[in-house]
């Protein structure tokens, strides 16, 4: 590994200068526009790299991309995952939006995940520089932060593109130490009451507070939160027209985190259940399912391969690596369904994830590079 691990070090600036063009071309996610122009950044840098890069479009969310290695090889390939969208609407961040800051790089998305993104990309080049003739394919997507947004056709992408790969790869934040080998899963639920409308003063005992409604319901749906289970978080509400008037309508937005298929569909259940109950005599609740993401289920697979990474990051002096569960969702979801053993979390290392303050440490994308590097070029068909 020793002329891959060189490659990486002497070619590392150059990745750095690409990140930063990276994290400087904004990408919400419901901005498909803009993802897309960040993608074909992307894909003109790899095309320069040799990498080979294939383009699938999507007609609302952002395109996504196959970037790989030898792609006509015969072999199993190595999967990498990653996603270029971020959460930071334009304009979350002042210009510059990316900056070097010391050790730091900050920006949108710089740790979650376009700095992930690079260091594996690093990776890739490094192995085909270096004579690595395991094929490696990068799963880059354009859709990732929003659960609800074109799901079904996501999972298709990525479920196509993983059947008979060998092992993947999420490139999503590191945590020093740990691989994630389970997710939860997640669905989002909207909903919405209709009361009665009525004068505040005068004729408010002949309305229907929507809103009241809701303060009953979600004390109930919250309820049966259970961090080692089943978590129920009402995040979103809005109601009511003017201050003087008894509130008519009004929605809330739940977010479900699951560890299995069978808990999300009793949780969901739950739900319609209560909601079918209103404790105001004349509300009308309704229920809509916006979207979902499948768990991330721990398998003896996803184990098997985090135990064959630590072993890889044991002879080659990196830290102890040992399995771990996250109730955030990824797109090795959609890996572990295909049956491909996955593993996630084993990107760049930052901080401030989804907040202002998001940025990732410079040395983090050589070093996580190389780990990248050392565990495919270590599998083999037959890993354990």
């Amino acid at each position: 590994m020793k002329a891959t691990f060189d490659y990486i070090d002497q070619n590392y600036t150059r990745y750095l200068d690409f990140l930063k063009e990276f994290v400087t071309l904004e990408s919400p996610t419901h901005e498909k526009e803009l993802v897309d122009r960040c993608g074909e950044g992307v894909a003109e840098f790899c095309r320069k790299e040799g990498i080979h890069v294939e383009m699938t479009p999507f007609s609302t969310a952002g395109n996504f991309y196959l970037l790989s290695t030898h792609p006509e090889s015969k072999e199993k390939p190595v999967l990498l995952l990653g996603h270029m969208d971020t959460v930071h609407p334009v304009g979350d961040y002042e210009k510059p939006v990316a900056r070097i800051d010391g050790e730091y790089l900050r920006g949108p998305g710089s740790q979650d995940c376009k700095g992930g993104v690079v260091s594996g990309l690093l990776a890739m080049k490094a192995l085909m520089e270096t004579g690595c003739q395991r094929p490696v394919k990068f799963l880059l997507c354009g859709a990732e932060e929003d659960c609800g947004f074109c799901g079904e056709e996501i999972a298709a992408w990525h479920i196509k593109h993983a059947r008979g790969a060998l092992a993947a790869i999420n490139t999503e934040p590191y945590s020093t130490g740990k691989v994630v080998v389970s997710r939860k899963g997640i669905a989002r639920l909207t909903v919405k009451i209709q009361g009665k409308a009525a004068h505040a003063g005068s004729k408010y005992d002949e309305g229907i507070s929507a809103i009241k409604e809701a303060c009953y319901l979600i004390p109930k749906i919250e309820s049966a939160s259970d961090m080692q289970k089943v978590t129920y978080n009402c995040g979103l509400i809005s109601g009511g027209t003017v201050f003087n008037t008894v509130p008519e309508f009004c929605s809330f937005v739940i977010d479900i985190r699951s560890p299995n298929f069978k808990l999300m569909e009793e949780a969901i259940q739950r739900v319609y259940d209560i909601c079918s109950k209103p404790t105001l005599a004349g509300t009308k609740i309704t229920v809509h399912i916006d979207g979902k993401r499948p768990p991330m289920e721990k398998t003896d697979g996803n184990l098997r391969l985090a135990a064959f990474i630590n072993s890889v990051m044991q002879k080659y002096g990196f830290e102890e690596i040992v399995p771990s569960s996250r109730g955030g969702g990824s797109d090795a979801c959609y890996t572990t369904l295909a049956g491909v053993p996955s593993v996630c979390a084993f990107g760049a290392y930052g901080g401030g994830g989804h907040t202002r303050n998001e940025f990732v440490q410079l040395d983090s994308i050589r070093t996580g590079a190389q780990r990248l590097a050392a565990c495919i070029a270590a599998l083999t068909d037959d890993f354990h």
